[in-house]
């Protein structure tokens, strides 16, 4: 499963230079060519620099998940947000193992080129994986 993994026993901190795209929906009326790869790409040049001054720190890299039952992911991979597995179909919630979902694909898109470093600095661990055109570090649950 794709997650923002951490070694045991050190902070979250990390978590905070991780932004999560938990909502991205334009409406089926509005017929606008590339709309939604316009939009991403607009959001991402501009996220790290309206966080820091809101937030007091910068944001590193984003993610978000598509659910495959309903999504394909289309405007994500148009705007060069990078397809690294899917989830196990669970939720954040679920402590106890019990909550099933659907399974959803999950994008990331890396605002800086040194994100592994700075992400890793925090005691997160990144594993290797290969996508179309190249190779990502994709942070992993240990």
């Amino acid at each position: 499963m794709v997650v923002t993994g951490r070694k045991t026993g050190l902070p979250r901190s990390g978590l905070v230079h991780v932004a999560n795209n938990s909502r991205f929906l334009i409406l089926p009326w509005v017929k606008i060519p590339h709309l939604a790869s316009h939009i991403l790409s607009r959001i991402s040049k501009r996220l790290s620099s309206d966080w820091r001054e809101k937030y007091g720190h910068p944001v590193y890299l984003l993610e978000t998940f598509v659910d495959r039952t309903l999504f394909r992911g289309v405007c994500y991979r148009a705007a060069n947000w990078v397809l690294t597995g899917q989830t196990k179909g669970r939720t954040r919630n679920d402590r106890e193992h019990t909550i099933k979902t659907s399974i959803k694909d999950v994008y990331v898109y890396p605002l800086i080129k040194d994100f592994r470093k700075r992400l890793c600095s925090d005691g997160y661990v990144f594993h290797r994986v290969s996508f179309q055109g190249g190779i990502m570090y994709a942070p992993m649950a240990l």
